[in-house]
């Protein structure tokens, strides 16, 4: 049985410049950064207390940064957080919206153009323990 989603791999153009963008700009912990036999940098990241990280990966042929589309982060509160992240220089491309479901959500790109959701769940999901 499937337990939870370990990593997901997002391309980048510079895997230096988006080890700074998502350590020091997102917060996110520096969870492995080493080389593999076939010389290629493996670098994970993930938001503190995480339980799945992303893989920096680098851009080679036909595998080009701006593709990602749907990773979704969880947050208490969307609005507080898209107000710490915009004085840091996120691009957010929407604004915490209220949903339908009654979730809040921002989205915005990271500097190689990949799309991420910022996600508020309802107050009863986040008791259910859903974030």
């Amino acid at each position: 049985m499937i337990t939870n989603i370990d990593a997901i791999s997002v391309v980048v153009a510079d895997q230096d410049a988006a080890l700074a963008y998502y350590h020091d700009t997102l917060g996110f912990d520096v969870r492995m950064d080493d080389v593999m036999s076939n010389g290629m940098r493996f670098l994970m990241v993930a938001p503190p207390q995480g339980q799945s990280g992303m893989v920096l990966f680098p851009a080679s042929g036909e595998t080009q940064p701006g593709g990602s589309f749907g990773t979704v982060f969880a947050t208490a509160d969307c609005r507080a957080t898209h107000a710490e992240l915009s004085s840091k220089g996120v691009n957010f491309i929407e604004e915490p919206t209220e949903q339908d479901w009654g979730g809040i959500q921002a989205q915005f790109l990271d500097p190689d153009g990949n799309h991420f959701i910022l996600i508020e769940l309802p107050e009863q999901m986040q008791i259910e323990g859903k974030l």
